[in-house]
């Protein structure tokens, strides 16, 4: 039985960003007392266990031409009502950006030893993207690697952008060990090019 995958087609993109949240002032009410208080990014994690679920998938072999490649992050709150609270994201796994695997959804939890980013001035909640390879958490078998959960940590390095910088953890001694670090992209405008798909070409 095949896989189910969502295709996102690029019209999907420019009607997204048209439609981006953009906070001018970025304030929230509270529903439950009318307090005014800050609007926040929070810190999430991808864990083991969740990559994990794409690997017993058989979504990492080498030899299967549909392989994940990257991952589509989405900006999610399970309660809308507490958006400026619990704001985490989707990430969906992928043969590219455009490409990925709908069933493989899976949401990362908030971290709360990390500080959240408090956000001010002019914020676009673009898509985020990420080349699985940046992360090294998949062996070249397609099997996991030795790490135990990456951190998301919210970033304004793109201008009005939201993104976020990430470190692979390693628990040794119960200290963290920081095996790789990088950033994500928004996407739009900072997408990958996807890969020619070869066996689309005309003969």
């Amino acid at each position: 039985m095949k896989n189910s995958k969502f295709l996102i087609p690029r019209i999907f993109v420019f009607i997204f960003i048209a439609s981006t949240i953009i906070f001018a002032s970025c304030k929230g009410q509270s529903k439950s007392n009318g307090d005014e208080r800050d609007f926040k990014m929070n810190c999430v994690l991808l864990t083991r266990a969740q990559v994990q679920a794409w690997v017993d998938s058989g979504w990492t072999r080498p030899s299967d031409p549909t392989r994940i490649k990257s991952l589509l992050f989405q900006f999610y709150s399970p309660e809308g009502e507490d958006a400026a609270n619990n704001m985490t994201l989707l990430t969906y796994p992928g043969r590219n950006w455009e490409d990925v695997k709908i069933n493989g959804r899976t949401a990362l939890q908030i971290d709360s030893d990390c500080v959240p980013l408090k956000l001010a001035g002019k914020t676009v909640f673009a898509n985020n993207v990420l080349k699985l390879k940046e992360l090294t958490i998949i062996k070249p078998d397609g099997s996991l690697a030795d790490f135990d959960y990456v951190r998301f940590r919210p970033v304004k390095t793109h201008g009005e952008y939201l993104s976020f910088a990430f470190d692979v953890f390693k628990l040794v001694n119960n200290q963290e060990t920081v095996l790789e670090s990088d950033d994500t992209n928004p996407c739009p405008p900072y997408c990958p090019e996807p890969p020619v798909d070869t066996t689309q070409r005309a003969n």
